[in-house]
């Protein structure tokens, strides 16, 4: 499968996932999302993390009825993005997206013998 076919095999989670959480913190008196919901991310920009969530963006209007706007922290190896988000007010207005590597090719392998 192309780098390109994996990343969109896995924008419908990450857009359920954004949707979660955002509408976890929204309030009851104003209908949801009514103002751009930010997706911080800890790469810069054109880094693999900014590139799926402007890939996972593409959908997301249609889906949500609003614009999501790519929020750039970089620094801490993710610190700064993390903390930019858990500063913003808890209206489900933020996501921020995670990446995890995989581990190298065959390391059990290697540390059995």
């Amino acid at each position: 499968m192309t780098s390109m076919r994996k990343i969109l095999s896995l924008a419908p989670a990450v857009i359920a996932g954004i949707g979660l959480a955002a509408l976890s913190g929204a309030t009851a008196q104003e209908k949801f999302p009514s103002k751009p919901i930010e997706v911080v991310t800890h790469a810069g920009v054109g880094g693999g993390t900014d590139i799926t969530a402007r890939m996972v963006m593409v959908q997301a209007p249609a889906e949500f009825g609003q614009e999501l706007v790519v929020v750039n922290k970089t620094g801490g190896s993710g610190a700064a993005a993390l903390g930019y988000a858990a500063g913003r007010p808890k209206d489900g207005r933020a996501a921020a997206p995670a990446t995890a590597a995989a581990p190298p090719f065959n390391t059990a392998r290697r540390w059995r013998r």
